[in-house]
C-alpha cells in the first residue's frame, strides 16, 4: 500500500471487506505507523523507512495513525 494513493488503498480495502465474512472476518495490516514529534526512540527508524519507501517505489508514502483510520473508515472497517 506504500506506493498507492489513498483512493487506491480505499478501493483495495473495500474489495477485501466485501470478500471476508461479516462480523467474524478480519484483515491484518502489518506496517509502520508514523508518529511525528522526534521524541520517540524509533524516530531514526521512522525516517529511514519513510525514505526507503520514497526511494524504492518512487511515489512511496508512509501514513500516520490518523491517515490510516480515515482510509479504513472510508473502506468500511469500523471499530
Amino acid at each position: 500500500m506504500h506506493n498507492w494513493s489513498d483512493v487506491e488503498c480505499i478501493q483495495l480495502l473495500k474489495n477485501c471487506r466485501n470478500s471476508i465474512p461479516a462480523k467474524i472476518g478480519k484483515i491484518i495490516i502489518v506496517d509502520i505507523i508514523l508518529h511525528y514529534g522526534g521524541d520517540s526512540v524509533f524516530e531514526d527508524t521512522r525516517v529511514a523507512h519513510d525514505l526507503l519507501m520514497l526511494s524504492s517505489v518512487g511515489s512511496g508514502k508512509e501514513r500516520t495513525e490518523v491517515e490510516w483510520k480515515k482510509i479504513l473508515k472510508e473502506a468500511g472497517f469500523y471499530r
